[in-house]
């Protein structure tokens, strides 16, 4: 008989699972490549956003460069996590790059999946935010 899976086709693969910290990868991938469609997809706010607010606002900040990122903690609860970054980001006044290190991120459960709070993605960058 042929099959047309290999192995159990109800295994549970993580690999698929878009955690926190996988969440972040993809907000800052769509960040780096200028992708303000998929970066859109990938944050939550409170107030409607665009594509060309989160390009002019983004931009206006420099050039991300490299990142890295720590572990995620997920709340109790799963609605909420925090994901530790570091990230460099070429200035776009002076064209120097600058690292934060080690700068906590906030990720909520939107839809059933983990969205990045762009307030807090603000942050990461070095954008002063109210609140």
């Amino acid at each position: 008989m042929l099959s047309l899976f290999e192995g159990d086709p109800l295994t549970y693969s993580a690999e698929f699972v878009l955690t926190p910290a996988k969440a972040l990868r993809a907000a800052l991938t769509a960040l780096s490549e200028k992708n303000w469609t998929q970066l859109l997809r990938r944050v939550t706010s409170s107030e409607q956003l665009t594509e060309s607010q989160i390009a002019a606002e983004l931009s206006a900040l420099g050039e991300l460069v490299d990142y890295s990122l720590g572990e995620d903690t997920i709340a109790p609860g799963g609605e909420t996590a925090v994901v530790t970054a570091s990230v460099y980001l070429k200035s776009a006044d002076d064209g120097v790059t600058r690292g934060r290190e080690n700068i906590p991120v906030r990720a909520t459960r939107s839809q059933e999946v983990f969205r990045i709070e762009y307030e807090s993605l603000l942050r990461l960058l070095g954008a002063e935010v109210d609140g």
